[in-house]
């Protein structure tokens, strides 16, 4: 499976200017981490998914040589894995410093922000101001969400986009190669999906899906028709009162 992809979610109170000071240090990371590796020539990022509602946005690396790209992404997961836990970043500080200066949107309304790529994820809740640590602020479980599968990447990884039904909310979901079928064949329609679901601890609010297990259809709902369905289901028996009928003589009694 290809990795080619890197994205940035935030979490918490995001405003409109931490979102777009949040995307500039995100931009100045990969471009430091892309320098330093020495590929900035022969690799290109484009922007491949963005959830402005989920404060959500996944770039996709492209080259000649893959492997130009594979490497960047592995060191973007170096640096996600140092910030969550909050030791030094083993590269040079043309890289520590765009990526130290995403802590300092904790101190802007952010609650945390998430290092997502199709392999492993990384949440950082570090404060580097003050050198805190906050209660983790996502809580992985084995679990469903009931959604509606709108993005599919079918080229090169396996990673879809579900949007749940109760806040109407993108849920990145992580595939194994061998379900690429399964995925999609279940493009555009409501599913339920199983895994192991990582949630914001203090809204519920599912973030991403990944060891998926299952996915099934919904079958559709007659919203608003259950009681016409019950229509009819004892007769009624000739000179038997109307319904509305019994109801009064229970209230008058």
């Amino acid at each position: 499976m290809t990795n080619d992809q890197i994205t940035l979610g935030l979490g918490g109170g995001v405003s409109f200017d931490s979102f777009v000071g949040g995307m500039q240090r995100f931009q100045n990371l990969v471009k430091a981490l892309t320098d330093e590796l020495g590929v900035s020539k022969s690799v290109n990022w484009s922007i491949h998914d963005l959830q402005a509602g989920s404060a959500l946005v996944t770039v996709k690396g492209e080259a000649e040589n893959i492997a130009d790209v594979e490497c960047v992404v592995r060191a973007y997961e170096r640096v996600g894995k140092a910030l969550e836990l909050g030791s030094p970043i083993p590269y040079s500080s043309r890289v520590a410093e765009p990526a130290d200066s995403l802590t300092t949107l904790l101190n802007d309304g952010i609650s945390y922000f998430r290092f997502q790529t199709i392999a492993t994820e990384y949440t950082v809740s570090y404060n580097a101001r003050d050198g805190e640590f906050a209660h983790p602020p996502v809580v992985p479980s084995i679990g469903s969400v009931k959604g509606r599968v709108q993005t599919l990447t079918e080229r090169g990884s396996l990673r879809f986009t579900l949007f749940e039904y109760l806040r109407d909310r993108a849920v990145s979901c992580y595939l194994a190669e061998e379900q690429r079928e399964l995925a999609t064949s279940f493009w555009g329609k409501n599913v339920i999906v199983s895994g192991t679901v990582t949630r914001d601890r203090s809204t519920g609010r599912p973030l991403t899906i990944r060891r998926i297990t299952d996915i099934q259809p919904v079958t559709p709902e007659r919203s608003g028709a259950d009681y016409r369905l019950a229509r009819g289901a004892l007769p009624r028996k000739p000179n038997s009162p109307m319904p509305e009928e019994i109801v009064r003589r229970l209230r008058d009694a």
